[in-house]
């Protein structure tokens, strides 16, 4: 429900040959609403998928276990990672 508010959910407006996840160039403004950069000290560390408007879903392996309690942010409108 809250990335239908935006676009489609899992629906992106780039055809399934020109993906700008796998060759790392920038994306279109906004094309991408539930791709999100989960950041250390505005640094990108590793991307996530918004599935609500409160919860962000990525690998266990972005963050080790001695450094759960470090504040992390995520950036919601990143165009280039």
């Amino acid at each position: 429900r809250f990335c239908l508010e935006y676009n489609p959910c899992s629906v992106s407006t780039y055809p399934l040959d020109e993906s700008p996840l796998a060759s790392g160039t920038e994306v279109r403004p906004h094309s991408l609403p539930w791709h999100v950069s989960i950041q250390y000290k505005e640094q990108h560390l590793c991307s996530g998928t918004l599935i609500d408007d409160q919860h962000v879903l990525t690998a266990a392996s972005c963050f080790q276990s001695n450094l759960i309690h470090i504040p992390y942010s995520v950036a919601i409108d990143a165009h280039y990672l």
